[in-house]
């Protein structure tokens, strides 16, 4: 499992010796896996929030034809052990109070950037109907701006996740013992749990 952190104008290198190294200015700078998830574990919920909106602001540009960044093709993307980088985000339930909390996925998006050119090029997005705790605190609500009937309406995790494989053989996405065709990243520990 690959963690990166994509900062335009910075290129992502990734080979078999070097887990991550970013390259900026020409200069590779190695980056620890920890320090890529470090900062979303001690991100207070303000934080949260504002990359959030800051995230809605970004998704409502790019529906309307925005040219958010210029992304630069890769010189060595030949070299790549993967072609695809999919980039998980979930969100789950939670409370805001100290109590022990089972944690449900509860949106499960996924975005597909293509490492040679630097471009998303597919999406995947699904609610997930959770289980355990079914109706969302309104701490949940506020925090991931997912309402009750979304989820409500959606399908449960099992159903997703099949849905998810269907979605990846459709466009080749396929990871073998010979092969791999994609690596997944994260913003942060808790989507890998």
């Amino acid at each position: 499992f690959v963690a990166l952190r994509l900062q335009p104008p910075q290129a992502v290198r990734v080979s078999a010796g070097v887990p991550c190294a970013a390259v900026s200015q020409g200069a590779p700078q190695r980056v620890a896996l920890g320090e890529l998830v470090r900062e979303s574990r001690a991100a207070p919920l303000a934080k949260r929030s504002a990359r959030r909106k800051r995230g809605e602001a970004k998704e409502r540009a790019r529906q309307e034809g925005a040219v958010l960044r210029e992304a630069r093709p890769l010189a060595d993307a030949h070299a790549l052990p993967f072609e695809w980088l999919l980039v998980l985000d979930v969100e789950a339930t939670c409370d805001a109070r100290g109590r022990p909390w089972e944690h449900e996925i509860i949106e499960f998006p996924v975005v597909a950037l293509n490492l040679r050119t630097l471009q998303v090029e597919h999406e995947f997005h699904s609610f997930v109907r959770p289980t355990a705790n079914q109706t969302l605190t309104p701490f949940c609500r506020k925090l991931t701006g997912i309402t009750q009937e979304q989820v409500d309406a959606a399908p449960p995790l099992d159903a997703v996740l099949r849905e998810f494989d269907g979605w990846l053989r459709e466009r080749g996405l396929v990871n073998t013992a010979e092969a791999r065709s994609f690596a997944f990243g994260t913003d942060g520990h808790f989507d890998c749990q």
